[in-house]
């Protein structure tokens, strides 16, 4: 859903930045990435790769929301801050990532000139409330080796 690699270019900046944060070695940083760690054409092994978000999410030294504002390239909806904010799923990481390692070294990085920043506790107690986000993944009603899904 990146065709001019605008998010992953911030990703790995991103990445690097943090990593210098935390006083890591770049070689020792291992990067779980939602869209490309999930199988997207295979329904099986995308539910297995889903049933597993929670457990990646709670083991991660750090969590960093990359969230540019670019337009999605299947659905050519505006994605940006606000968005991904708002996403059930996103909202999902977020909680297990907390639940296992509190508030700390939550970033978010969303233009390519700025570094990323811890966000505050009002982005937490936002993201927080799972349940009040929403789910228009689900919604799309996804077709995967010709089975429609909705989650």
């Amino acid at each position: 859903p990146d065709p001019t690699g605008a998010q992953y270019s911030l990703m790995t900046s991103a990445v690097r930045q943090v990593a210098e944060a935390n006083g890591w070695a770049l070689e020792d940083v291992l990067v779980w990435c939602d869209f490309c760690s999930v199988p997207q054409s295979h329904a099986r092994l995308m539910d297995l790769a889903i049933d597993s978000l929670a457990h990646f999410a709670s083991l991660a030294h750090a969590l960093v929301i990359v969230a540019p504002t670019a337009v999605h390239s299947d659905t050519r909806h505006v994605c940006n801050v606000e968005s991904y904010q708002n996403r059930l799923w996103c909202r999902a990481e977020q909680l297990c990532y907390a639940l296992r390692n509190g508030k700390q070294n939550v970033w978010l990085v969303t233009q390519p000139e700025e570094r990323p920043r811890l966000v505050d506790d009002a982005w937490l107690d936002t993201a927080l409330a799972v349940f009040d986000g929403e789910a228009t993944c689900c919604a799309m009603r996804h077709r995967i080796d010709g089975v429609e899904r909705g989650y």
